[in-house]
């Protein structure tokens, strides 16, 4: 059986699958932040089964490097080789999580993905297409056709870590505030969870809009989600500034990918938040961000970009990388 899993700054995904794919036969969902290491989060999520397992692949948000990544938003330094002997398997693969989520959604059906640049729909076959989703942090990577083998080659990325680049006025007064807190401004402090619920401070801080419903602060309550709520109810100003804000952000960073790596073939936009603000990013807002790039508006203008509108999209990239020869 393949082992394979999605791990995010906010949950871990298991699911074990056939040996030559198909549906899974088990799957679990964990909490990662509840957990001290990856271990402790397989051994909750593989609680009362029992598989002999013929090879693994994990996604993971973080840097993968010989095989072995430290998280960058959770406390986990996982290493693939270590795993494999605890496993009992041959070969655990790691790769970058937004990897295995581009494998998965350049296998989505098209009927799953919703387009954001008009109708138009990425055509990865022969050409370099990105990924980019916003969550716990902002995940980057692409997919570069090798026309040699005729097949893409996987190139994770920490391009979110890049510094921000503020693209108009109030942009430019986000990132004094921002740096005030944190000295250098990366894009993965402005499109992300976190992000989200910074730039609701700062309207409601700096700008000084007015907030009429607050935001629920209980202990367990996810800020980020609630201001998106108050922002797609219209009930509160300072929550639909700073969605806005975020949508033209993330439609910017989105563009800037496809000049990064010449995705002439397209860029699928992934995460939960993209799901839940999927009204926001097929507004002229987002599309406006991601065309706007000067000389090379034109290029932006005949990329396609994508909605991936399907659950497990990482576990069926992992799935497909653990099956790689």
């Amino acid at each position: 059986m393949l082992l394979v899993g999605d791990i995010g700054g906010t949950n871990t995904r298991i699911a074990v699958l056939p040996p030559k794919g198909g549906a899974a036969v088990h799957e679990a969902r964990v909490p990662s932040q509840t957990f001290p290491t990856f271990g402790h989060a397989l051994k909750a999520a593989l609680a009362g089964t029992k598989f002999k397992l013929t090879g693994a692949c994990f996604g993971i948000a973080g840097p993968v490097i010989g095989n072995r990544c430290v998280a960058t938003n959770l406390p986990w330094v996982i290493d693939g080789n270590a795993l494999a002997k605890a496993l009992k398997v041959k070969k655990v693969r790691l790769v970058n999580d937004l990897v295995a989520i581009a494998v998965g959604a350049v296998n989505t059906p098209k009927k799953q993905l919703v387009p954001l640049n008009g109708d138009l729909m990425p055509q990865p076959k022969g050409q370099n297409v990105a990924i980019i989703a916003a969550g716990t942090g902002l995940g980057e990577a692409a997919l570069i056709w090798d026309g040699e083998t005729g097949r893409h080659v996987a190139l994770g990325t920490e391009g979110s870590h890049g510094d921000y680049a503020p693209r108009e006025p109030i942009e430019e007064e986000l990132r004094e505030f921002l740096s005030a807190r944190h000295g250098r401004v990366s894009t993965e402090r402005v499109v992300s969870g976190p992000g989200l619920k910074a730039l609701y401070e700062f309207f409601r801080d700096v700008k000084k809009l007015p907030e009429n419903e607050a935001p629920n602060t209980g202990a367990d309550v996810d800020f980020s989600a609630e201001v998106t709520r108050l922002a797609l109810s219209d009930a509160n100003p300072c929550a639909r500034a700073a969605v806005d804000l975020f949508t033209r952000a993330y439609g910017a960073e989105a563009g800037n990918m496809v000049l990064r790596y010449l995705a002439t073939g397209g860029i699928y936009v992934a995460g939960n938040i993209a799901n839940v603000l999927e009204a926001r990013l097929k507004s002229p807002m987002f599309r406006d961000a991601f065309v706007t790039k000067g000389r090379f508006s034109p290029l932006l203008e005949k990329t396609a970009v994508a909605l991936v509108d399907a659950a497990g999209v990482g576990l069926k990239g992992a799935a497909a990388i653990a099956m790689q020869r």
